[in-house]
């Protein structure tokens, strides 16, 4: 895996500014290859790992709100749930973990794993 994802976000870039040049000067390109799909993984990495924890919040809130039956305990228990991945998100920058595909997949299924304690604990 890559240990410092920064030169890849950077290689990314300077090789899509160089292929939009390209196409812009009428020669189609886009790049391809092994190193290019392992780099362009960490360009969106954070966008994506936002917009996975956001929706599985939400579903959560409308999950609890169906089934319990009551907006304040909906509301108490989504916020429970965001400040343990708060807490998540904390200890991993203290322990100095990069932020990767593993991590991301990590954080949102933890939701699901706290989302069934947030509930015994809010009923």
């Amino acid at each position: 895996g890559v240990q410092n994802p920064a030169p890849c976000i950077s290689f990314v870039g300077e090789l899509q500014n160089i292929c939009d040049e390209a196409t812009e000067r009428g020669l189609p390109s886009y790049a391809l290859g092994l190193p290019f799909y392992r780099c362009e993984r960490y360009v969106h990495l954070r966008y994506w790992c936002l917009r996975g924890v956001a929706i599985a919040l939400a579903v959560v809130f409308g999950v609890s709100v169906l089934f319990m039956g009551a907006l304040r305990e909906a509301t108490l228990m989504t916020l429970t749930l965001l400040l343990n991945i708060t807490q998540l998100s904390g200890c991993l920058a203290f322990a100095g973990m990069k932020i990767n595909g593993a991590l991301v997949m990590a954080t949102v299924a933890s939701i699901g794993c706290a989302s069934e304690y947030a509930g015994h604990f809010t009923i």
